[in-house]
């Protein structure tokens, strides 16, 4: 509930803020994004392993308000939710959940239109800012079932520590189509690569990737 608040209070907050400089605007769009990451999984990768996590793959939801400073760039920010999994085989085998809160910046460029402007590819680089929270480990008991471990700071958790605040660069390319009078859509495959090294850095790689499904609205 209190990570539903946050995330409700910093998109109302982002909003707000953009609409005091930019003001009314037929120019406004809110899009509303659906996320599907890879984290990858770092170490010794088993052949099998009961549980093992080979390639998750993990939801997440964004918030971008745009505003366009001409016809072809656009210039937003908003709120995204991301959810993760990952292993992590150093000195022991760990599975890893954690969610991760950040706000977006992004410069929306079109590149080109084809088949009679109904389809606009676009590149969008960009950078986030956020936390991460809610981190989850498990192992395994001698029978090689996977337990809980509630305290973060036990000691075989390797460099384990209080810092989980990051840093990104984002980069994404992909197209927006009409659907007629439902609007339009778009598709773009990210990668994000995490320019600080949190803890948890050392049990997943600093690149993460995945696609994007955006539905935007003009206000």
């Amino acid at each position: 509930m209190k990570v539903l608040k946050a995330f409700i209070f910093l998109l109302l907050l982002t909003i707000t803020g953009i609409n005091q400089l930019w003001g009314e605007g037929k120019r406004n769009n809110l899009i509303f994004s659906a996320v599907m990451a890879h984290y990858s999984n770092v170490g010794y990768t088993p052949d099998f392993f009961n549980g093992y996590y080979f390639y998750p793959v993990d939801p997440g939801a964004e918030v971008i308000y745009m505003y366009s400073i001409s016809s072809h760039i656009k210039l937003g920010t908003g709120v995204n939710f991301q959810s993760g999994r990952n292993m992590s085989w150093k000195r022991t085998l760990l599975r890893f959940h954690f969610n991760e809160l950040s706000l977006p910046f992004q410069l929306k460029i079109d590149l080109f239109c084809l088949f009679n402007h109904s389809m606009i590819w676009f590149f969008t680089p960009g950078f986030d800012i956020g936390k991460a929270f809610g981190i989850k480990v498990e192992d395994t008991n001698s029978f090689d079932i996977w337990q809980k471990k509630i305290d973060l700071k036990e000691s075989y958790i390797e460099n384990y520590s209080n810092d989980t605040f990051f840093s990104d660069l984002y980069f994404d390319l992909g197209f927006t189509q009409s659907i007629g009078r439902f609007g339009k859509i778009s598709v773009a495959p990210f990668v994000s690569f995490r320019q600080n090294t949190t803890w948890m850095e050392y049990h997943k790689g600093r690149t993460h990737y995945g696609i994007k499904i955006s539905y935007p609205l003009k206000f």
